[in-house]
């Protein structure tokens, strides 16, 4: 092959693994910011998601040391990446009330942590009250904060 062309190929194959890295560093750190994780969690979140497929390929392939032992520029990006996206992804911090009147059922079931299924049923049950607002299904924020007011509160039992 052409020295040029390799030259082109393996430049092309530099911009994958990087975008790779930053793409799957943004996915963790955005998963621990869905979990309020602090810092730490997200930035080892960050790098096993962006390493992870990676390492576990070597490791199936019997190649050791794994990847981002000899080339650790992957880890540093991985980590830096995720130092960036970190305050980012404290957007939902605030309770939805603050921001919103209204919430779609994704919203609903992220925030009481269940299933739409769970918010769904709770609608069909008559538990909580949802609108149609063209194809959305939408709950206002008074009646979800109604419906979670009468949840029955938690009775635990005296310690064993």
């Amino acid at each position: 092959m052409d020295d040029s062309v390799s030259q082109a190929l393996g430049n092309f194959q530099n911009v994958l693994e990087v975008g790779g890295i930053i793409a799957f560093a943004t996915s963790g750190v955005l998963a621990a910011g869905r979990a309020r994780m602090d810092w730490t969690g997200a930035v080892v979140l960050g790098i096993v998601a962006a390493v992870g497929g990676g390492t576990t390929r070597d490791l199936l392939l019997g190649e050791l040391p794994v990847f981002w032992i000899e080339q650790t520029w992957f880890v540093v990006l991985a980590a830096v990446t995720a130092l960036i996206v970190i305050p980012l992804s404290r957007t939902r911090v605030r309770r939805y009330s603050e921001r919103y009147d209204f919430l779609s059922i994704a919203d609903a079931a992220l925030e009481a942590r269940c299933g739409r299924d769970k918010i769904y049923r709770a609608i069909r049950d008559g538990r909580l009250i949802a609108r149609k607002f063209g194809r959305r299904t939408i709950i206002r924020a008074d009646d979800f904060d109604r419906f979670l007011d009468e949840l029955p509160l938690l009775e635990l039992g005296p310690a064993e």
